[in-house]
């Protein structure tokens, strides 16, 4: 399938999707095949994409298509359709979904040497004389976005443990965040453990709590022999070259390991420590929340 295509397919989706009640009773054939949803920002690599697709078809022996949606709202909208069977998405989308459609997690993302969570750091100019949190109390801290794990969520929350308030100042990414910081125009910034590469002019003041990698998650009402059968064959994907190229190019992942539901629960009270909702930090998350709410009567015309 061309990229244009599966974009095309991708964007359908976001309406046919969300509106249909069919039972499918052939996954996986030619006729009906077996929908892995990718998030933004899963799928902005759209060779590697391609290339994993056929890799996993091929392992799965099934019918098979991954699927980029066009924005984290079309994202969670097409976790909840009874036509995707899996989906690969950010955690918070994830856990929005999981809130909303009861999908369930298979599998959790590895990255570098089977790290299994992420963490995120605050950090301020070696030059500075800030060597802690409370040194930030009025200052200015470059955060990426109010979707961000680890560039706004946790550092607010480690922040916010500390008894310590700032000015937010947002800046679309990680590295506009440091460039911000650099600049001078910003006391901090929080952004993802590692980001400074070891940066000699930058010093990390402190690192957020753990969160668990996202999943990789399969609706609830799909056979579990099919479900088996697709978990599997990303396993093996992930131990052959060519699929370690492939995934390396998603989102840096190097692997999975086995997960449940169960993992993630403690990332639901994270957030909720932080004075958040999974429906703050999912684009528009409200109103899903407020049309997943509504009976199917109340949209006919």
């Amino acid at each position: 399938m061309t990229w244009t295509r599966r974009r095309f397919l991708a964007a359908a989706a976001t309406t046919a999707f969300a509106t249909t009640s069919c039972r499918r009773k052939q996954v996986g054939e030619k006729s009906d095949p077996f929908v892995l949803v990718l998030s933004p920002s899963h799928g902005q690599n759209p060779a590697s994409v391609e290339k994993l697709e056929r890799l996993l078809a091929r392992q799965a022996g099934l019918s098979l298509e991954l699927r980029v949606a066009p924005s984290s709202e079309d994202a969670v909208r097409m976790a909840g359709s009874p036509n995707t069977d899996a989906g690969l998405l950010t955690l918070f989308e994830y856990l929005f979904a999981r809130r909303q459609y009861g999908v369930q997690a298979a599998l959790r993302v590895a990255r570098g040497h089977e790290v299994l969570s992420h963490r995120g750091e605050i950090v301020v100019p070696r030059a500075s004389d800030v060597r802690e949190l409370e040194g930030l109390s009025g200052k200015k801290i470059a955060y990426v976005d109010h979707y961000s794990t680890t560039g706004y969520v946790l550092a607010a929350k480690a922040l916010a443990d500390a008894g310590v308030k700032v000015t937010p100042v947002f800046t679309g990414s990680h590295a506009a965040a440091l460039a911000a910081l650099r600049s001078g125009k910003v006391s901090a910034a929080a952004v993802y453990e590692g980001a400074t590469h070891d940066d000699p002019k930058l010093l990390v003041v402190a690192h957020t709590e753990r969160i668990p990698n996202e999943p990789v998650f399969f609706r609830k009402s799909l056979p579990s022999a099919l479900r088996d059968r697709v978990t599997r064959a990303l396993e093996r994907v992930a131990n052959t070259p060519p699929g370690q190229a492939a995934l390396s190019s998603i989102a840096d992942i190097t692997g999975f390991s086995k997960t449940t539901d169960a993992d993630y629960d403690a990332a639901y009270a994270v957030i909720d420590a932080a004075g958040k909702s999974v429906q703050d930090l999912v684009p528009r998350g409200w109103l899903l929340a407020n049309e997943n709410q509504r009976r199917p009567g109340d949209l006919a015309p």
